[in-house]
């Protein structure tokens, strides 16, 4: 997972990402984005709510993926890899892709199934990044 956040994240956009395999719950430095695997009811692939919030803002996410969702079909790391970037992205403040072109609609922002094993569906599109990058 380490691999994705550089990739979707961190390389091509201001903000920056660093894996670590323990976290800080709670307290100073709490670990920003936090990542469980679990059942999630219904057909949910993932899902990013806020847990501890700071003056009015978001800072720590506990970010749920439901592996038994995601590896569905035949193209399951495909398919990981847009949820991972989708959840991250949610952490970052986008939501879901609206339009079409590089309107956000043609990257992993898309809500639900991912259309295509084409790697576009693993990262920001430039209209995200620009929003990360205004946001970092």
């Amino acid at each position: 997972m380490d691999e994705m956040f550089e990739y979707a994240l961190d390389g091509p956009t201001d903000a920056t990402a660093e894996y670590k395999s323990t976290c800080k719950f709670s307290g100073s430095g709490e670990t920003d984005v936090v990542w469980f695997d679990a059942d999630l009811p219904g057909s949910i692939r993932g899902r990013a709510p806020c847990e501890a919030y700071d003056d009015g803002r978001c800072d720590q996410y506990f970010v749920t993926l439901d592996p038994a969702e995601i590896n569905k079909g035949t193209n399951d790391e495909a398919d990981t890899d847009k949820t991972v970037c989708h959840e991250l992205g949610h952490t970052v403040g986008l939501t879901h892709g609206s339009g079409g072109g590089d309107g956000g609609a043609d990257d992993c922002m898309i809500s639900g199934e991912r259309p295509s094993t084409n790697s576009q569906y693993e990262r920001y599109s430039g209209h995200h990044k620009e929003h990360i990058n205004a946001w970092f």
